[in-house]
């Protein structure tokens, strides 16, 4: 009776191995069971390599670079400086590059004798261009006072440079003024109404005098006094 017991017990031992076998290979030949398998390193190391890439913007670097110098270059060709240059360089009136210096047969000269009876008389000289072509002129005129040989001097009050060209379109017109300075006494002044004007060029040199008269507001003729003169450079509006 034992031997039996034993033996059965044996057999029942090798069913239920066999048993667990079998249910071992159904679960492994599942197909549910083999896909979660394989969906573990899709989600783990291999994907964390293909996404490093995208991160790390290989190709998106070097267009910024490009974009940049692309802007400096730009920048630095210095367009605007070139035109704020020519510009700079022009004239002070009415540029033009060919227009020569003035000779003053081209000139149509006028001299007003300003404020004859108040303190700060001056002298109010006009130079319209009345040729056809434009001309230019510099500095301040060369002014003698009556019969006087003496070349009046640049005034100290006159703040503006006259070492720039002022071209005269046709029609256009310059001004300087002499200002007079009267003496203490009629004995210390001179007196006339005459003045000889000259034009000076860059260097200096002045040309060929004009005589001219002076003449009052209303065009009479005027006698002007004068201890000391003195006389501004030309400028482009009318000073008095």
């Amino acid at each position: 009776m034992r031997i039996r017991r034993r033996a059965t017990v044996l057999a029942a031992t090798a069913a239920l191995a066999l048993s667990l076998t079998a249910c071992q290979d159904d679960l492994a030949a599942q197909p549910g069971t083999q896909q979660s398998s394989q969906a573990k390193p899709a989600g783990g190391a291999q994907g964390g390599q293909e996404s490093a890439p995208a991160a790390s913007g290989g190709d998106s670097a070097p267009a910024g670079t490009q974009d940049s110098g692309s802007t400096s270059k730009g920048s630095g060709s210095g367009s605007g400086a070139k035109g704020s240059g020519s510009t700079g360089s022009g004239d002070a009136a009415g540029s033009n590059s060919s227009a020569e210096p003035c000779k003053g047969e081209e000139l149509s000269i006028g001299v007003e004798y300003v404020r004859p009876e108040q303190e700060g008389q001056r002298l109010s000289i006009s130079a319209q261009n009345a040729d056809s072509k434009p001309c230019w002129i510099v500095s301040y005129p060369s002014v003698m006072l009556g019969d006087s040989t003496t070349v009046l001097g640049h005034s100290g009050q006159d703040t503006v440079s006259g070492t720039k060209r002022i071209v005269l379109q046709p029609r256009s017109t310059a001004y300087a003024e002499v200002f007079l300075v009267p003496g203490e006494s009629k004995a210390e002044e001179q007196s006339s109404s005459d003045l000889s004007i000259a034009l000076r060029d860059q260097t200096g040199d002045t040309g060929p005098g004009m005589e001219n008269g002076a003449t009052t507001a209303d065009g009479a003729v005027a006698v002007f006094r004068w201890k000391t003169a003195e006389v501004t450079n030309w400028h482009t509006q009318k000073l008095s």
